[in-house]
């Protein structure tokens, strides 16, 4: 029996989530999907889920399986790409008989992934033209998905808003586990001529505290290199005075010291400004960044290492 009948492990890369159908095969070659699997296994007991979730994903392409697609979910969520696992474990859920021990597996793995979601609802403002389109993430949302939460993966994502006569305005977002977030997003300012060539960005909250952190720890480097260079600074002064007299002759040893703690003296002072002026900086932009869109509190977790038939 092949190897790809006797185990399963799950992964899936990126695919919409507006629907937990899984992805019909479009190649159909069941020798090349046995390899993949195997390959998939092997890495996948590696650790390597990044190589793992692309074996399986093209061998789930070439020879769809619930346990390829079990596979598919496993892998996802361990590089944290919940809402797409979440979509996986569904579909295997939906596919099996219930009498197969994977259906519950995956309705359990499932519901245990749905506090990790983040969910974005978006809807278009009051003065958004009727023709308004709203893709995110490169996929058009109708009016049906608009005002709607709806799950994704975290990290960042994109909005783009269009509509004729008007220029196209980019929202871009960060979303974290268990992060609900609504969006009122319309097209850019009307341009003359009725062109679509305006182009304008609109950043999250969420990217704004993350650019806060990391100002924040520029600050705290530039803060650390000031102090180690503000001691080093003392240390040659200590070496000049023990070598050079009080006219301020010195020789090779002092005048090499004085030389090194004149350009130290100066790395400590520019790095003790700027760290503090990146430090002030980051806290500004965390303190002022919208406190109402924190991400919520959501219940991780840790999943299991799960092995069983890919086909029926």
């Amino acid at each position: 029996m092949k190897l790809r009948h006797l185990f399963a492990f799950v992964l899936l890369a990126s695919v919409p989530l507006v629907s937990a159908a899984p992805v019909s095969a479009q190649g159909g070659d069941a020798a090349a999907a046995e390899v993949l699997f195997r390959e998939g296994r092997k890495a996948a007991d590696a650790g390597d889920y990044k190589t793992a979730c692309e074996k399986f994903h093209e061998s789930h392409r070439l020879d769809p399986a619930p346990g390829t697609m079990l596979n598919i979910a496993d892998c996802e969520e361990r590089q944290g790409r919940v809402a797409t696992a979440w979509t996986f474990y569904r579909a295997v859920a939906q596919k099996l008989p219930p009498s197969d021990e994977r259906t519950a597996l995956a309705r359990t793995r499932a519901q245990e992934l749905e506090p990790r979601l983040p969910r974005l609802a978006i809807e278009l403002a009051p003065d958004a033209p009727p023709a308004t389109r709203v893709l995110r993430d490169g996929v058009e949302l109708k009016s049906a998905s608009l005002s709607t939460e709806l799950p994704l993966d975290p990290g960042p994502h994109v909005v783009e808003v269009t509509a004729p006569g008007h220029g196209k305005r980019l929202y871009q977002l960060t979303l974290s586990e268990g992060e609900r977030a609504l969006r009122v997003v319309g097209p850019g300012p009307a341009s003359e001529g009725g062109g679509d060539a305006d182009s304008s960005v609109s950043t999250s909250s969420s990217g704004t505290k993350t650019l806060g952190w990391v100002l924040g720890g520029v600050g705290v480097a530039g803060l650390a290199v000031g102090a180690v260079t503000g001691m080093m600074v003392l240390d040659r002064k200590s070496t000049v005075d023990e070598n050079c007299d009080s006219a301020k002759r010195c020789n090779q040893t002092g005048a090499d010291a004085a030389e090194s703690g004149r350009t130290l003296g100066t790395v400590s002072g520019v790095s003790f400004v700027v760290g503090g002026l990146a430090l002030a900086a980051g806290a500004y932009f965390i303190l002022s960044s919208d406190s109402s869109e924190r991400p919520q509190s959501a219940v991780v977790v840790a999943p299991t290492q799960v092995s069983f038939v890919r086909h029926f």
